[in-house]
Parts: structure tokens; C-alpha cells; sequence
């Protein structure tokens, strides 16, 4: 079976940190699992951040996008994620680069 991962990364207006965020765990998840996937919730973003999502989605086809017309809350863009979720293993983070993603490769 592997190293297999669900990321669920939630966002709101994170133009200025996501780009960072999801670049980290694109080069952690590539290095370290054998089999990942990124479920990106973008919660009503106003700003760039569906347009960082979408240029990270056409080069990364393990990262699925849910968009939600308004903010629904981190609870919600989590709760989503993890009722997507396609491996057993998963974990949480902020779009808003608050953890240190090198972290993942302790997981």
C-alpha cells in the first residue's frame, strides 16, 4: 500500500501565502509519499486566490478543487475535505503558510 496521504488545505484570501504554502507540500508530498492527493478548498476567496489555485491545479494532478461562492468557515472547508478524502491518512492545514509544511515529512 505505501505512504499514502490526503492533504486537505483550506484558504480565504491567502493571494500573498498560498502560492508558498502549496509549493511546500507539493515538494514535501513528491519527496516523501508514495501517493497523495491535495484537496484545495478555496472558502470564498476574493482576491487572487482562485487564480493561485487554479495555476497550481494544472500542474499538480493529484490537488482536487472545491470552491464555495462564500466564506463558509475553516470548520466547513475542513469538514469538506475530509468527507473527500480518498486515503486513510490525512491532515489539515491553513492556506495561510501558519505551519511549516516541511513538517509533513514526519507524518
Amino acid at each position: 500500500m505505501g505512504k499514502q496521504l490526503t492533504i486537505v488545505v483550506a484558504a480565504l484570501n491567502e493571494e500573498n501565502k498560498l502560492e508558498g504554502t502549496l509549493q511546500g507540500i507539493l515538494d514535501v508530498a513528491r519527496s516523501r509519499l508514495d501517493a497523495f492527493e491535495i484537496i484545495m478548498v478555496n472558502d470564498g476567496s476574493t482576491d487572487r486566490t482562485p487564480d493561485i489555485v487554479a495555476a497550481f491545479a494544472a500542474k499538480c494532478p493529484e490537488m482536487r478543487v472545491v470552491t464555495h461562492a462564500t466564506p463558509q468557515g475553516v470548520g466547513s472547508a475542513f469538514l469538506e475535505g475530509i468527507a473527500l478524502a480518498q486515503y486513510e491518512w490525512m491532515t489539515l492545514l491553513p492556506g495561510d503558510h501558519a505551519y511549516d509544511v516541511r513538517s509533513l515529512a514526519n507524518l
